[in-house]
């Protein structure tokens, strides 16, 4: 009787681990999700923004930001 009892209480613990890892890993993989869902802003490559055009290009970042 008292193998049986430490072996339930055995699969218990090994229950519990298994739950947290999983819920560990279920928190990693929405991080990572959101991660590859962010938006990725770049600046114009070779030449400058007029101030004009850096606005408007900082003002849509914003929009898109706030969109998401």
């Amino acid at each position: 009787m008292d193998k049986i009892i430490k072996y339930a209480e055995i699969t218990m613990q090994n229950a519990i681990l298994l739950q947290q890892e999983i819920h560990q890993l279920c928190a990693e993989n929405q991080h990572q999700k959101r991660k590859q869902q962010a938006s990725k802003y770049f600046i114009q490559a070779g030449g400058s923004l007029t101030d004009a055009k850096e606005q408007q290009k900082a003002q849509e970042h914003e929009q898109l930001q706030k969109s998401s």
